[in-house]
């Protein structure tokens, strides 16, 4: 009863004195004092029984409140006794395995595990148990149609009664997505072809294994004008019909693997040179056969580029490159050939040595400087911020693209000083446009993988940030996808970025597949759409669906969205219609000189 401990605490009181005055007086009559003494034993009682009214009706409504959260959760959860039998389970714990409550009640544990897993149970998760009086891990549970799923389970020992309760989650959704996820970060999403990331692991265990080994890179000619005239799903088509021919060569000693767009490796293991010339000439010769794409016959060649281990580089990555360069020098040699690493490509290697005593003189020599690229909200039309573009103009070998020198600063590590110079003098730029009483906005600058693996960057930017008093939250750092591949390594330096303000943006989104599986833990506040999705917006309904995807992305992760490479107005009102918040391009504006950008736009 809701009263219960009010009535006892006057009943009691006033039986009590009844009796009392009943045996001593042998009849029960009340004097004004044994009246006043009955009254304050009355409301001393009441308010006693009141007490315990509340803490009673607290504890119900606790326990009502656990037995409601229990039934609404979605883990199943189930208690049982030191004998192994299940005593309590929640409506989740019955849904997950298929049973009804009175079919599994006082039965053992086991029912729901599979064998195997039964074994760990007894095993590990029992001396788990009686160690630490816990553990957590992976299991896979048995359903009443001895279906199995994956689950996350929980489980602890209760030290009053000796049993012990499980929480069981379902995890095989999680479990799907891991998988498209991997699938997605080591392969070719076209041509399901396993990609970079795995040629390199593939690579690193020959060498390991000490084998010999040719990579030949193989492109595709003049596939962009099949592309252009007949079309990007007829060009899918034609990439997947040369994957199909390549897979036909593969063996156990030769692999094939799609770097993106008309780029397929292959690689050969534990091969001669004249193996490799022969098998050249067989890949060549499948590539060339017809194609029947869209109901018209198409004839295409390709250009393969080779490089050998050891001799050529113990370096994957340069074994790759080298492989690329030479397959740049069958292309021109007249294409539809193959080329081995000559004197040629180490005359060319010379220029880059060449070009890296150079570059190691820029800084000191005053030959570098920053170029600002406006963005803009594509709303309103108006500057709301700036990408700072790095240029090098040297005596020798003239304006040099940042697509060549800036590999080769990564290279050999002068990208460190070089790094450390842009990143100062754009900070030195934000505090004179501050001194001057221009309006203040955010600047990009582009940061490399190798400045992200310096131990101390972090505690540089934010002495560097100090110095020139600039607000942190107006300055930006643009990261690459491929830094996705090294996450781990570079994680805790873009979380102290993140601790000093500091914006962070991953840039050329959409060109790589191993940041989905970080982008949602990663501490980043901006993706921007990469210049090739927007090339085509206008005639390609697949870039325009990549496009609609990436800003969802960033729309439901919280994130700022830019679109780069923006040229025709028709490319700007796609982007206004897909609610594309930020753009850059030279539809608004090419990089721009400080003095060129303050008369401008600044002014």
């Amino acid at each position: 009863m809701k009263y219960t401990g009010r009535i006892v605490g006057v009943f009691f009181p006033i039986l009590f004195n009844v009796i009392y005055i009943f045996v001593r007086d042998g009849s029960v009559s009340f004097g004004y004092e044994r009246l006043l003494s009955i009254l304050l034993n009355v409301v001393v009682g009441y308010f006693f029984g009141l007490a315990y009214d509340k803490y009673r009706y607290s504890k119900n409504v606790s326990l009502k409140q656990f037995e409601y959260a229990l039934r609404s959760t979605t883990d199943g959860v189930a208690i049982f006794n030191r004998n192994g039998e299940l005593v309590y389970c929640n409506e989740a714990y019955l849904h997950n395995l298929g049973y009804k409550y009175e079919e599994v009640i006082k039965k053992c544990w086991s029912i729901g595990y599979q064998v195997d897993d039964i074994a760990v149970v007894e095993g590990k998760v029992l001396e788990s148990l009686k160690g630490i009086g816990n553990w957590k891990g992976e299991l896979f549970g048995v359903r009443k149609d001895r279906t199995t799923f994956p689950l996350e389970v929980t489980i602890s020992t209760i030290k009053e009664t000796g049993g012990f309760v499980t929480v069981a989650r379902d995890i095989t959704e999680k479990k799907n997505t891991e998988r498209y996820i991997k699938q997605l970060a080591n392969h070719n999403e076209l041509t399901n072809l396993p990609n970079r990331r795995m040629l390199i692991k593939h690579v690193k265990k020959c060498m390991e294994a000490e084998q010999h080994f040719a990579i030949l890179f193989m492109d595709l000619d003049r596939f962009k004008m099949t592309n252009d005239t007949l079309g990007h799903a007829a060009g899918d088509e034609l990439l997947l019909q040369v994957a199909k021919r390549l897979l036909s060569l593969k063996s156990d000693f030769i692999s094939v693997f799609h770097f993106g767009g008309d780029e397929f490796l292959l690689l050969v293991q534990d091969c001669t040179k004249e193996f490799v010339k022969v098998f050249a000439n067989e890949v060549i010769d499948a590539i060339n056969e017809k194609y029947m794409i869209v109901g018209n016959e198409i004839v295409i060649t390709a250009s393969i580029g080779i490089s050998f281990y050891p001799e050529n580089s113990d370096n994957p990555e340069e074994l790759i490159s080298i492989a690329d360069t030479a397959m740049y020098y069958a292309k021109l040699k007249g294409k539809n050939n193959y080329q081995f690493y000559t004197v040629e490509l180490k005359e060319k290697l010379e220029k880059k040595m060449s070009m890296e005593t150079e570059l190691r003189n820029a800084i000191l020599n005053n030959e570098l400087y920053l170029h600002y690229q406006p963005k803009f909200n594509l709303c309103a039309n108006e500057m709301i911020g700036m990408e700072a573009l790095l240029r090098w103009e040297n005596a020798k070998f003239g304006n040099v693209p940042p697509v060549e020198f800036i590999p080769l600063a990564e290279e050999t590590g002068l990208i460190h000083s070089i790094g450390d110079w842009v990143i100062l003098q754009a900070l030195e730029q934000m505090w004179e446009w501050k001194r001057k009483g221009y309006r203040s906005m955010k600047v990009s600058v582009n940061l490399s993988l190798v400045q992200l693996r310096q131990l101390d960057f972090g505690k540089k930017l934010a002495k560097a940030i100090e110095a020139y008093d600039v607000d942190p939250t107006l300055f930006e750092l643009e990261i690459t996808e491929s830094v996705m591949e090294n996450v781990e390594e570079i994680l805790p330096t873009l979380e102290e970025i993140k601790s000093i303000g500091v914006g962070i943006s991953i840039d050329d989104f959409g060109t790589g597949f191993s940041s989905l599986s970080y982008l949602k833990s990663l501490p980043i506040d901006t993706i921007k759409i990469d210049r090739s999705f927007i090339l085509d917006l206008i005639h390609n309904k697949d870039d325009e669906a990549i496009v609609k995807s990436i800003l969802n992305i960033g729309n439901n992760l919280n994130l700022s969205v830019v679109a780069e490479g923006i040229e025709t107005v028709e490319q700007l009102n796609i982007l206004k219609e897909l609610e594309c918040p930020i753009g850059q391009g030279f539809y608004f504006s090419k990089p721009l000189s400080t003095i060129e950008l303050e008369e401008k736009f600044l002014k």
